[in-house]
């Protein structure tokens, strides 16, 4: 009989914040599910649902009277909100009331007639299991007491069975990370110390300008009499190796820079004598300059001491002995050009001054410098990837994700990604417990699919993006789409929705799939992991990704719009022309009204022209075109698409989820004014924008192509309205928007753009999607193709020849390059003499080709011998002299 107290005004109006540190409703509304126990915020994941339902069943408990709604509560309004393990390996379950759309509370427990609420259930097993395409349930048994069950996913949703999963289609990203991925990066500096993160300023540089493998800044120090010379300007020019011993303690002969134009700066290796010898001999020589390598073993780049002897005439630098080592090497096999302009060097404007001591180099604060470091891994603003940071302008860098986890139980990782990066060099490395499961990969340019089974216990996980010394090249970096590791826990508290428009689940479900078109998703009512996709009944058909029986819509009449002209193959310069049905057929295509509209009129026709690359040599079909190439060269296929008098080979359309809010629920009239057409004069593939009030889907247009090299997808079109691209408009590549893509306006015309894509070697396919969207277009609204071109397609004709480069030789059908072989080289002396235009030649006897694609055959040492065709040496044969005979 006691009135119960009013809510403060404190506690009605003050902003609550869930345990993610977000600012929700009043203390009033917090609730941790909805009814049938399904998280409002599943999509959040699974790893921090339960802590949000036991905190809000908690919550709950300690509410005013008056907070709470006041109708008597029955069995079926119990919510139940487990909590996290203990220490002990068991969780607690609390009860609460079901809530509303407001975020109330629906009912009273403590009002007069209310069912009698289970008391919480105090130890739950954390060991207790459910199967993908389940979580843990909680309900009542006859005696009132809890008991768990495993309860399967809803339709829409889905489990992993005791895990978590960050998918880029989602926008995952943008949400806070697992606890446990983590990134950091270390790059090494120019006196070959590894910092963690940050920017390093280097007081001193050399630029190397060529080869391109090996271009950047290595840090280097000055000697002390630089700054006494003066008129030297800038230092641009060749590096050449000291002759001989390498040590430049001799005179070098004028013969050392006989025919180099320009400066040169000469490259010697410490020891043998003083620095100031090194720079008199090298001047005797022609050498504008001297960069010699440090002998010191620290990693710290010093100047060379003072001596007594006269001051040397030309300015000399001293460089690590690890860069030292690469451009030895690089020296050997090409030629490399140098820059010392950089004004903290530039003895004519400021020379630094070295300190004496062994921390070595000190300068001016205000000298500029080169600028050194790395950057992690971050998020994409969009949640749809996350990459390995912004390390173009940054060399000799390791940007790593790592992610640490203690499994309960056997389980798996799956991860999916691209990465674009100088060749060879730079690329994606994958670990698990220090061992290198993906080796270094320069180009991935769509994702790759990667999944490792893991075993109880501890394991740490490493992402790696990689960079040598020099090169940045492509995007420079390594994308995840998606990561999700199961073995977390013995079972998932919560489902998660598909996380995609386009996919779908049955009940019970341990992920998300979609049907092929004229088929939908069937599954038995509590069947785990049952799903699969069924025909529609005779007379009815499915737009691809569609759910339940009630998706296969009724074929309606054929009309006008769902025909069209197609052609046979030609013969003697000629083809038959006739009606048939557009794809993909929606209509009653088999009723007697439908064959009139197609009629049995076949015309004969000349045959259209053939698409660029491609001849007609007999009148029939048009097949590839075969260029005489000179020896050493090879065609460069690239299949042109250049009109649209029909279809060209291996496109194919397709119509998606037509129907307001992708329930299929369209006519089939209002389908045949979508999809793909073909310009009644040729000049383009065209899809036409639809009313608003049609519903959504899509309108796709696919190539299927072979690309057996590394290449590029080129296209033109125009898209009405310009806004349309990027929102209506889009290209996939393998189902997936590509990376690297390039848009170019052309003609001035906002909305006729030239795209360029990369493209992975391997099967692809490519995709000119038309997003139909209720209010995001209209009648006057479209997506004309006008031309297409890829390069390295299989089957298509060559547009040029290319030679191939050195280490590779034409390969059998003269469509590409392929690697020298072990043993073979295209310039078989080791000074790389006359490139073989017959391809890869032996190594003569006495030299060899340690690996595929060597440019030069390289000679044994002394004590060694090897066969013509070698890939090594082996100990040369003894012959022992004997004394003759007396």
């Amino acid at each position: 009989g006691r009135a119960s107290p009013p809510c403060t005004r404190a506690l009605a109006r003050a902003p609550a914040t869930n345990n993610q540190g977000v600012v929700g409703s009043p203390l009033c509304g917090m609730v941790g599910s909805e009814p049938g126990g399904q998280p409002r915020s599943s999509r959040r994941g699974s790893w921090d649902a339960s802590r949000r339902s036991a905190g809000a069943a908690l919550l709950l408990a300690l509410l005013p009277p008056t907070c709470r709604a006041s109708r008597p509560c029955d069995s079926s309004d119990w919510r139940y909100a487990l909590g996290t393990c203990g220490a002990d390996t068991f969780r607690q379950v609390f009860v609460h009331a079901a809530v509303g759309d407001d975020e109330s509370p629906i009912c009273d427990p403590g009002a007069s007639g209310s069912a009698r609420q289970p008391r919480p259930l105090e130890r739950l097993s954390c060991d207790f299991r459910c199967p993908a395409g389940s979580i843990v349930g909680i309900g009542p048994l006859p005696s009132g007491e809890l008991a768990a069950s495993c309860t399967s996913c809803p339709a829409g949703h889905f489990s992993l069975g005791g895990g978590w999963l960050v998918s880029g289609v989602a926008g995952d990203w943008r949400k806070p990370w697992p606890v446990g991925l983590q990134s950091t990066c270390m790059y090494k500096d120019g006196m070959n110390r590894w910092n963690i993160g940050g920017v390093h300023h280097a007081p001193c540089s050399l630029r190397v300008e060529a080869p391109e493998g090996v271009a950047g800044e290595f840090e280097m120090a000055t000697a002390a009499w630089n700054a006494k010379l003066s008129s030297l300007g800038p230092l641009v020019g060749r590096l050449r190796l000291a002759p001989g011993d390498g040590r430049a303690c001799a005179p070098v002969p004028l013969a050392w820079r006989a025919g180099i134009e320009g400066k040169v700066l000469l490259l010697a290796r410490p020891g043998g004598c003083d620095a100031e010898v090194k720079a008199a001999n090298a001047l005797l020589g022609g050498a504008d300059a001297v960069l010699l390598m440090d002998l010191s073993r620290d990693g710290v780049v010093r100047a060379p001491p003072s001596q007594s002897s006269p001051q040397p005439r030309i300015p000399l630098f001293v460089i690590g002995q690890e860069n030292g080592d690469v451009l030895t090497v690089v020296s050997k096999q090409s030629t490399v050009i140098v820059n010392v302009s950089s004004p903290a060097c530039h003895v004519e404007d400021a020379a630094p001054r070295l300190s004496n001591g062994s921390s070595g180099a000190t300068f001016e604060d205000d000298l500029p410098s080169l600028v050194m470091g790395c950057a992690p891994w971050t998020s994409d603003p969009t949640g749809q990837f996350v990459y390995s940071g912004n390390n173009w302008h940054f060399h000799r860098i390791v940007s790593t994700l790592s992610l640490s986890i203690n499994l309960v139980r056997d389980g798996y990782v799956a991860f999916r990604y691209a990465v674009n990066a100088e060749s060879g060099f730079d690329g994606f490395i994958f670990e698990l417990d220090w061992k290198e499961l993906v080796a270094l990969t320069s180009t991935q340019l769509t994702y790759q699919d990667v999944h490792v089974n893991l075993t109880e216990g501890v394991h740490t996980m490493r992402w790696q993006y990689t960079k040598d010394y020099g090169t940045s090249h492509g995007e420079d970096r390594t994308w995840l789409q998606l990561l999700e590791v199961v073995g977390l826990a013995q079972a998932d508290l919560a489902c998660m929705p598909c996380h995609s428009e386009r996919t779908h689940s049955v009940a019970g479900a341990a992920n998300c799939n979609a049907c092929d078109a004229n088929e939908f998703l069937e599954g038995g009512v509590g069947q785990q992991n049952f799903a699969q996709c069924a025909p529609c009944p005779q007379g009815r058909w499915s737009p691809e990704g569609s759910v339940g029986k009630a998706a296969c819509l009724e074929r309606q009449a054929c009309t006008e719009g769902d025909a069209e002209i197609q052609y046979s193959a030609c013969r003697s310069h000629t083809r038959s022309r006739q009606r048939a049905w557009r794809a993909p057929v929606i209509c009653d295509k088999d009723s007697p009204a439908a064959a009139a509209l197609l009629g049995t009129n076949i015309e004969s026709v000349a045959c259209e022209p053939c698409q660029p690359n491609t001849h007609r040599p007999d009148g029939g079909e048009c097949i590839p075109m075969v260029l005489p190439c000179k020896p050493g060269q090879h065609g460069v296929p690239e299949l042109v698409v250049g009109h649209w008098h029909s279809w060209p080979s291996n496109f194919s359309q397709e119509l998606r989820t037509i129907g307001g809010a992708g329930t299929g629920s369209s006519t089939a009239a209002a389908a045949a004014s979508r999809g793909w057409r073909l310009d009644a004069g040729g000049a383009f593939a065209f899809v036409r924008g639809t009313a608003p009030a049609s519903g959504d889907g899509d309108a796709l247009l696919h190539l299927h192509v072979d690309v057996h090299d590394t290449a590029r997808v080129r296209f033109s079109c125009e898209v009405t309205p310009a806004e349309a691209w990027g929102r209506d408009a889009l290209f996939w590549v393998d189902n997936v928007l590509p990376m690297g893509l390039v848009a170019e306006t052309l003609h001035d015309h906002p909305g006729h753009l030239l795209i360029s894509v990369p493209l992975a070697a391997g099967r692809r396919k490519l995709s000119w999607v038309w997003q139909y969207r209720e209010g995001s277009a209209s009648e006057a609204a479209g997506f004309r193709l006008l031309n297409v071109s890829v390069e390295h397609a299989m089957g298509a004709g060559a547009a040029r020849c290319e030679r191939c480069t050195e280490g590779t030789e034409v390969s059998m059908d003269g469509t590409s390059c392929r690697k020298c072989t072990a043993g073979t080289a295209t310039s078989p002396s080791e000074d790389g003499g006359a490139f073989a235009e017959e391809g890869c030649q032996p190594c003569p006897p006495g030299s060899f080709a340690p690996a595929a694609g060597s440019q030069s055959c390289l000679m044994c040492g002394h004590g060694l011998w090897s066969e013509r065709g070698s890939s090594s040496c082996t100990a040369a044969p003894v012959v022992e002299k004997s004394d003759p005979a007396p």
